[in-house]
């Protein structure tokens, strides 16, 4: 009796094994066909992306033939004044395009030209919403104080804390973090989660 109860443990042992080394193999085999199916995902989504854009530029290409040919029907159709009016039209609208190109150029010169006098990096341009040159100015020297206080901060936490820091670790306690390659928007979900002290 000792030996049949003995025999059925051992039984129910060895299947509790299989089962758990068959789950373990299914999992490590669904973990590699996850990997392999994204991997083919990621390529069929460039191969599609790929796709798009050379459809995208076909289209431009298309559409911008079509305009000049609908140009060239509408003044085929017109007397000379409507055709004097009509390409006095099309001047108007190169030029302001031109003036938008321009007004942008010089905006974004002014943006460089004043973080260059504000002493801080030209990188920050991307990062300053503004519409007119007053209002860029402005912006810049609100991002300066900003930064200034925020840099003034952390530098007292940093001589104030008593705390050494550990292994990967800055001295006021807080992971390195490199904020150089994050987005303005990771950056608040940081900030957010408590992670970043602002």
């Amino acid at each position: 009796m000792l030996n049949e109860v003995q025999n059925v443990a051992l039984k129910d042992a060895e299947e509790t094994t299989k089962e758990t080394t068959e789950v373990v193999s299914e999992e490590s085999t669904e973990q590699k066909v996850d990997v392999n199916e994204l991997a083919a995902q990621l390529e069929q989504i460039k191969k599609a992306q790929a796709g798009s854009d050379k459809a995208y530029s076909l289209a431009a290409e298309k559409l911008k033939a079509l305009e000049t040919e609908n140009d060239r029907l509408k003044k085929a159709g017109m007397d000379a004044e409507e055709k004097a009016a009509f390409e006095r039209e099309q001047k108007e609208k190169e030029l302001e395009d031109r003036e938008r190109v321009i007004n942008d150029a010089t905006l974004r010169l002014a943006l460089v030209e004043g973080l260059g006098a504000a002493e801080m990096d030209t990188e920050w341009v991307n990062f300053i919403p503004t519409k007119n040159k007053d209002e860029a100015i402005e912006q810049i020297g609100k991002l300066k104080e900003l930064i200034d206080k925020e840099v003034g901060k952390r530098v007292n936490e940093t001589l104030l804390s008593t705390k050494r820091p550990m292994s990967g670790e800055t001295p006021a306690g807080q992971a390195i973090t490199n904020f150089a390659n994050l987005s303005m928007h990771e950056l608040e979900n940081l900030a957010k989660e408590g992670k970043l002290k602002l």
